[in-house]
């Protein structure tokens, strides 16, 4: 009986340990030498493309975007102006 209870009680403590009851911390916001970065997220995703050596490319058009929201919402790919 005495084993039980005391693997119970491990068992709890290391619950308590685990990352889910931690509460969150807000990591430290990198800074990138290249690239736009318009929000945290985006220097966090700039400085891994310098870590490989990766470059930014210029932002899509809206034509493009729109063309991509049509084929994803119809299945069916933009038709070509003509």
């Amino acid at each position: 009986m005495r084993a039980r209870h005391m693997m119970r009680r491990s068992r709890r403590q290391a619950a308590l340990t685990h990352w889910a009851f931690k509460p969150p911390e807000r990591p430290q916001c990198p800074q990138s030498r290249i690239g736009v970065v318009r929000n945290p997220i985006d220097a966090f995703v700039a400085v891994e493309h310098e870590k490989r050596g990766l470059k930014p490319v210029a932002a899509a058009g809206n034509g493009c975007c729109c063309g991509e929201c049509i084929w994803t919402l119809s299945a069916f790919p933009p038709r070509l102006k003509r």
